[in-house]
């Protein structure tokens, strides 16, 4: 299957920018309902109403929103998290002494 898709295709899902949503994606999922009740919330905003009425720029507004606010996720939350449990499953696989060895 991948034989067929031309290089380029290939290259721009290798690229950094596609790395970096694949990465913050799974933070997007999970800020994406939020993020629709809290609009939908503040609907009656006289500047938010407007702008809901032209849907293309207030669906930029709120992807841009929504990556912006999954980006500060996966940086603040999920990449600490990540590196603490690494190296504490580490430090723990270092310390349990070898099941083969002890044969």
């Amino acid at each position: 299957m991948l034989a067929t898709i031309p290089d380029c295709r290939i290259r721009a899902l290798e690229s950094n920018s596609a790395v970096f949503l694949g990465k913050i994606s799974f933070a997007a999922y999970l800020l994406q309902t939020p993020l629709i009740f809290v609009i939908r919330d503040h609907k009656a905003t006289p500047d938010l109403a407007l702008l809901m009425e032209h849907s293309a720029p207030f669906f930029a507004l709120a992807l841009a929103v929504l990556l912006a606010a999954s980006a500060l996720v996966f940086l603040a939350v999920e990449e600490p998290a990540r590196a603490a449990l690494t190296k504490r499953f580490e430090a723990a696989k270092r310390e349990k002494p070898d099941a083969s060895a002890a044969s």
